[in-house]
Protein backbone atom coordinates (compact mmCIF):
# COMPACT_ATOMS: atom_id res chain seq x y z
CA UNK A 1 0.00 0.00 0.00
CA UNK A 2 1.55 3.54 -0.76
CA UNK A 3 2.29 5.78 1.56
CA UNK A 4 1.67 9.26 1.60
CA UNK A 5 5.45 10.00 2.25
CA UNK A 6 6.78 8.07 -0.39
CA UNK A 7 4.26 8.42 -3.34
CA UNK A 8 3.54 10.02 -6.53
CA UNK A 9 0.50 9.50 -7.59
CA UNK A 10 0.10 9.14 -11.96
CA UNK A 11 -3.44 10.21 -11.96
CA UNK A 12 -3.89 14.10 -12.70
CA UNK A 13 -5.30 14.97 -9.51
CA UNK A 14 -1.57 14.19 -8.24
CA UNK A 15 -3.52 13.30 -4.62
CA UNK A 16 -2.23 10.49 -2.75
CA UNK A 17 -4.26 6.81 -3.17
CA UNK A 18 -4.21 5.72 0.08
CA UNK A 19 -5.51 9.25 1.64
CA UNK A 20 -6.79 11.50 -0.77
CA UNK A 21 -4.96 14.14 0.04
CA UNK A 22 -2.19 15.97 -1.72
CA UNK A 23 1.68 14.24 -1.11
CA UNK A 24 4.43 16.14 -0.76
CA UNK A 25 5.99 14.24 -3.05
CA UNK A 26 3.52 13.99 -5.57
CA UNK A 27 5.05 15.92 -8.31
CA UNK A 28 7.51 13.76 -10.05
CA UNK A 29 10.28 15.70 -11.77
CA UNK A 30 10.95 14.09 -14.84
CA UNK A 31 14.71 14.15 -13.90
CA UNK A 32 14.34 11.70 -11.27
CA UNK A 33 12.50 8.51 -13.04
CA UNK A 34 10.66 6.52 -10.63
CA UNK A 35 12.21 3.36 -9.73
CA UNK A 36 9.05 0.79 -8.78
CA UNK A 37 5.50 0.32 -8.27
CA UNK A 38 4.78 0.40 -4.60
CA UNK A 39 0.84 0.07 -5.70
CA UNK A 40 -0.02 -2.12 -8.76
CA UNK A 41 -3.76 -1.50 -8.33
CA UNK A 42 -3.33 2.46 -8.11
CA UNK A 43 -0.31 2.88 -10.29
CA UNK A 44 1.28 4.95 -7.51
CA UNK A 45 4.83 5.25 -8.01
CA UNK A 46 7.76 5.03 -5.23
CA UNK A 47 9.96 8.37 -5.61
CA UNK A 48 13.34 8.24 -4.86
CA UNK A 49 16.15 11.77 -4.33
CA UNK A 50 19.09 10.86 -5.17
CA UNK A 51 21.03 11.42 -1.40
CA UNK A 52 23.55 13.68 -3.16
CA UNK A 53 21.11 16.16 -3.89
CA UNK A 54 19.28 19.03 -2.02
CA UNK A 55 17.71 22.04 -2.24
CA UNK A 56 19.23 25.36 -2.42
CA UNK A 57 17.14 27.94 -0.40
CA UNK A 58 16.89 31.49 -0.55
CA UNK A 59 19.00 32.29 2.32
CA UNK A 60 22.10 30.04 0.64
CA UNK A 61 25.14 31.71 -0.38
CA UNK A 62 25.60 30.52 -4.23
CA UNK A 63 28.93 31.00 -6.18
CA UNK A 64 27.56 31.15 -9.82
CA UNK A 65 30.04 32.38 -11.76
CA UNK A 66 30.28 32.11 -15.79
CA UNK A 67 33.86 31.25 -17.06
CA UNK A 68 35.40 31.61 -20.06
CA UNK A 69 37.65 28.36 -20.57
CA UNK A 70 39.92 30.29 -22.77
CA UNK A 71 40.71 32.85 -20.17
CA UNK A 72 39.52 30.89 -17.14
CA UNK A 73 40.44 27.28 -17.08
CA UNK A 74 39.27 24.86 -14.27
CA UNK A 75 40.94 22.74 -12.43
CA UNK A 76 38.84 19.45 -11.78
CA UNK A 77 40.39 17.88 -8.88
CA UNK A 78 39.97 14.36 -7.25
CA UNK A 79 36.96 13.67 -6.27
CA UNK A 80 34.35 16.25 -7.12
CA UNK A 81 36.10 19.21 -6.79
CA UNK A 82 36.77 22.13 -9.41
CA UNK A 83 38.22 25.24 -9.06
CA UNK A 84 38.81 28.35 -11.37
CA UNK A 85 42.52 28.91 -12.26
CA UNK A 86 42.32 33.05 -12.07
CA UNK A 87 45.11 35.27 -13.77
CA UNK A 88 45.94 31.75 -16.24
CA UNK A 89 48.43 32.46 -18.84
CA UNK A 90 48.83 30.08 -21.93
CA UNK A 91 52.14 29.91 -21.69
CA UNK A 92 54.98 27.02 -20.57
CA UNK A 93 55.24 29.13 -17.36
CA UNK A 94 51.68 29.89 -16.55
CA UNK A 95 51.27 25.75 -16.87
CA UNK A 96 53.91 25.03 -14.91
CA UNK A 97 52.35 27.27 -12.14
CA UNK A 98 49.31 25.70 -12.36
CA UNK A 99 50.52 22.15 -11.88
CA UNK A 100 52.65 23.77 -8.54
CA UNK A 101 49.29 25.11 -7.12
CA UNK A 102 46.90 22.47 -7.89
CA UNK A 103 48.33 18.97 -8.68
CA UNK A 104 50.20 16.50 -7.12
CA UNK A 105 51.77 13.10 -8.14
CA UNK A 106 48.73 11.41 -6.76
CA UNK A 107 46.20 13.40 -7.62
CA UNK A 108 47.15 15.39 -10.96
CA UNK A 109 43.96 16.46 -11.96
CA UNK A 110 42.49 17.64 -15.54
CA UNK A 111 42.46 21.07 -16.43
CA UNK A 112 39.20 22.28 -18.56
CA UNK A 113 40.13 24.70 -21.02
CA UNK A 114 39.09 25.69 -23.87
CA UNK A 115 42.16 26.84 -26.92
CA UNK A 116 41.54 28.52 -30.72
CA UNK A 117 43.68 26.56 -33.03
CA UNK A 118 44.06 28.98 -36.55
CA UNK A 119 46.88 26.77 -38.10
CA UNK A 120 48.01 23.61 -38.06
CA UNK A 121 50.46 22.66 -34.46
CA UNK A 122 54.20 23.32 -35.02
CA UNK A 123 54.34 20.33 -32.23
CA UNK A 124 53.49 16.91 -30.98
CA UNK A 125 52.51 16.64 -27.34
CA UNK A 126 51.98 13.63 -25.18
CA UNK A 127 50.07 13.32 -21.86
CA UNK A 128 51.92 10.82 -19.52
CA UNK A 129 49.88 10.83 -16.24
CA UNK A 130 46.48 10.12 -18.01
CA UNK A 131 44.07 10.42 -20.91
CA UNK A 132 42.75 13.63 -22.24
CA UNK A 133 39.68 13.86 -23.73
CA UNK A 134 39.17 17.21 -26.98
CA UNK A 135 35.50 18.13 -27.52
CA UNK A 136 35.38 20.42 -30.87
CA UNK A 137 33.39 23.26 -30.38
CA UNK A 138 33.85 25.14 -34.02
CA UNK A 139 35.88 24.47 -37.40
CA UNK A 140 37.15 21.19 -38.32
CA UNK A 141 40.86 19.80 -37.40
CA UNK A 142 42.42 16.59 -38.49
CA UNK A 143 43.45 14.51 -35.34
CA UNK A 144 47.02 12.86 -35.38
CA UNK A 145 47.76 9.89 -33.38
CA UNK A 146 51.37 8.06 -33.37
CA UNK A 147 50.43 4.54 -32.71
CA UNK A 148 53.14 1.94 -32.63
CA UNK A 149 55.40 4.15 -35.01
CA UNK A 150 52.42 5.07 -37.47
CA UNK A 151 50.59 8.30 -37.46
CA UNK A 152 46.44 7.94 -37.33
CA UNK A 153 44.33 10.53 -38.55
CA UNK A 154 40.89 11.59 -37.52
CA UNK A 155 38.63 14.44 -38.95
CA UNK A 156 36.97 15.97 -36.18
CA UNK A 157 33.79 18.28 -36.30
CA UNK A 158 31.72 20.42 -34.11
CA UNK A 159 29.92 18.17 -31.18
CA UNK A 160 32.50 15.54 -31.75
CA UNK A 161 35.35 14.23 -29.28
CA UNK A 162 38.38 12.14 -28.71
CA UNK A 163 40.45 10.64 -26.91
CA UNK A 164 44.34 11.13 -26.94
CA UNK A 165 45.10 7.75 -24.64
CA UNK A 166 47.70 7.92 -22.10
CA UNK A 167 51.31 8.40 -23.74
CA UNK A 168 50.47 8.97 -27.27
CA UNK A 169 52.19 11.52 -28.49
CA UNK A 170 49.88 13.45 -30.95
CA UNK A 171 49.33 16.61 -33.06
CA UNK A 172 46.70 18.22 -35.36
CA UNK A 173 46.43 19.82 -38.66
CA UNK A 174 43.70 22.32 -39.02
CA UNK A 175 40.55 22.06 -41.68
CA UNK A 176 39.12 25.24 -40.50
CA UNK A 177 39.99 26.91 -37.92
CA UNK A 178 38.58 25.22 -34.92
CA UNK A 179 38.01 25.75 -31.38
CA UNK A 180 38.00 22.87 -28.76
CA UNK A 181 37.37 22.43 -25.20
CA UNK A 182 40.64 20.46 -24.01
CA UNK A 183 40.30 17.92 -20.68
CA UNK A 184 43.76 17.70 -20.06
CA UNK A 185 45.82 15.82 -17.28
CA UNK A 186 48.87 18.55 -17.22
CA UNK A 187 51.52 17.22 -15.39
CA UNK A 188 54.11 14.95 -17.07
CA UNK A 189 52.87 16.56 -20.50
CA UNK A 190 56.17 16.54 -22.90
CA UNK A 191 56.57 18.46 -26.47
CA UNK A 192 58.66 18.09 -29.37
CA UNK A 193 59.24 19.69 -32.57
CA UNK A 194 56.97 18.26 -35.43
CA UNK A 195 58.61 18.54 -38.98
Amino acid sequence: MCTKERCASTRPSRRCASSGSPSPHSIRSSAIPPRRSCSRSTGALWHFRPPCRRSIGRDDETDMTAYRLDKTPIHIGPGTGATPVEGFEFTGEGFGAYIEAHCTPDEPGRLAMVEHSPERWGAWECHTEGDEVVILLTGKAEFIQEIDGEERRTVVSPGEAIINPKGVWHSADVIEPFSAVYLTPCPGTKHRPRS
